[in-house]
């Protein structure tokens, strides 16, 4: 995620602007590169057919459209688009300060438009770059430099209310609901030819720190709407006033004291990186700009941090000359992680390592939890575990269950069924009153 703040801005339009300019500049610098553009060969079977001739369309619009968010779902309405919330978490923020004189919202809007021009002028201008579009034409969409052109060349991104986008969507028989869906995106990009400002989104659909209009309904903000990639910014004047930001959210007064620092009057925009790579080099998949893919169950930040499914495995051990087990949950821990990385390599010991836990050890019962996701990498090599620490024995798998608990009431009916079977083969009184005074011994309601 790309975040710039741009300060002494007051005008939505002004951020409009920015935003426009910047996307315009980002393809602008894609299609002036010839080594860029020659690397795109090798990118164009991972790109949509049409990539170059929306980017050209982005370069050529005159000026992005400025659709109110109720416009844009009126819009959708009426052209049977469906209105939902999506969203996704950027694990990566690029933020940018820019500095300027005190500007107006339709100014910053118009800022916008050429920050992004100048990002396309660049990739297209730079020969080095567009050479290696050669080797990228492959993954990009065959009409990628078309669109790419059509965004540098054309006037000012049409700017769009969103009580207009609605209303335009509506017209046009689209399903809409409370916000706007991928498919309104781009219906909206795709009726206007060129990327599209959708301006003034309603106040509940927005957060506290955005400006509103005098009357409180609408919020100073915009999304920027593009080709392939649809949303592709978002941005908003901020609140000035320091009491006003108390009065929406009181728990965030560390964030109100700010305005009483000397902060002037801002706007700011968010871009998402990854998507901006998409649009720039026309490949239809986000997942393939993204050099080094995130997994949750690798990082142990997030691991930390996000709760997990486990899965309870109850062992039985048995060792071989039966003699009673004393064994450590340090060793059984040990045993289980190593023999999982010689099964299944470094990939199988760091999943499993980072969820395993050896909970009891009674007698010859293990108790060991681990996260869905490993659970077949621990029960796949239990079977394979003869020796822990020179003490040779196997291990079974008797019951795998989702909490403490389920296993519980599995060893109890499954000690009592062993228990009977006992008493059902005892010759003498002793050994039977031995039996069920141990039958009696096993507690747990079962239910």
């Amino acid at each position: 995620m790309l975040e710039a703040e741009v300060a002494f801005c007051d005008d939505l339009n002004i951020l409009l602007k920015i935003t426009e300019e910047f996307l315009r500049f980002c393809i602008f610098n894609l299609l002036s590169d010839p080594v860029m553009m020659d690397d795109f060969d090798s990118l164009g079977q991972f790109s949509a057919k049409d990539h170059m001739f929306v980017l050209g369309s982005i370069m050529d619009a005159p000026r992005f459209p400025r659709l109110p968010y109720a416009d844009a779902v009126k819009l959708l309405t009426d052209n049977n688009q469906k209105l939902t919330r999506r969203g996704v978490r950027a694990k990566t923020v690029l933020h940018v300060a820019v500095s300027r004189r005190k500007i107006g919202s339709q100014h910053f809007i118009e800022n916008y438009r050429n920050f992004l021009r100048f990002c396309i002028f660049n990739l297209l201008s730079d020969p080095v770059k567009m050479d290696d579009f050669d080797s990228l034409g492959q993954f990009s969409a065959k009409d990628h430099m078309f669109i790419l052109g059509s965004i540098m060349d054309t006037p000012p991104f049409p700017r769009l209310p969103y009580a207009d986008a609605v209303k335009l969507l509506t017209d046009n028989n689209q399903i809409t609901g409370r916000g706007l869906t991928k498919q309104n995106e781009a219906f909206l990009v795709d009726y206007h030819k060129s990327p599209v400002f959708v301006t003034h989104f309603p106040s509940e659909q927005k957060p506290f720190y955005m400006l509103r209009s005098p009357d409180g309904k609408l919020t100073e903000s915009f999304d920027l709407l593009c080709p392939g990639v649809c949303e592709l910014a978002g941005g908003s004047i901020r609140e000035p006033s320091a009491e006003i930001m108390r009065e929406r959210n009181p728990s965030v007064k560390w964030y109100a004291e700010i305005r009483e620092r000397g902060k002037p009057i801002s706007g700011g925009f968010g871009l998402g990186f990854e998507r901006l790579l998409q649009l720039l080099l026309g490949v239809p998949n986000i997942k393939n700009t993204n050099p080094f893919p995130r997994k949750t169950q690798y990082i142990e930040p997030i691991h930390n941090m996000v709760k997990f499914k486990s899965r309870y495995i109850l062992l039985e051990m048995e060792n071989f000359s039966g003699n009673k087990l004393s064994l450590t949950r340090a060793a059984l821990f040990t045993t289980i992680a190593e023999t999982v990385g010689d099964f299944h390599g470094d990939r199988g010991f760091a999943w499993v390592r980072t969820g395993l836990v050896v909970k009891v050890i009674d007698g010859d019962i293990a108790l060991v939890r681990v996260e869905s996701s490993s659970e077949k990498f621990v029960t796949s090599v239990i079977p394979f575990i003869t020796n822990i620490n020179g003490t040779e024995l196997f291990l079974r798998t008797l019951f795998i269950g989702r909490s403490i608990r389920a296993c519980e009431k599995f060893l109890i009916k499954y000690r009592r069924k062993e228990l009977y079977g006992l008493l059902r083969t005892a010759e003498t009184g002793v050994e039977k009153n031995a039996i069920l005074k141990a039958v009696n011994s096993v507690t747990g309601k079962l239910e």
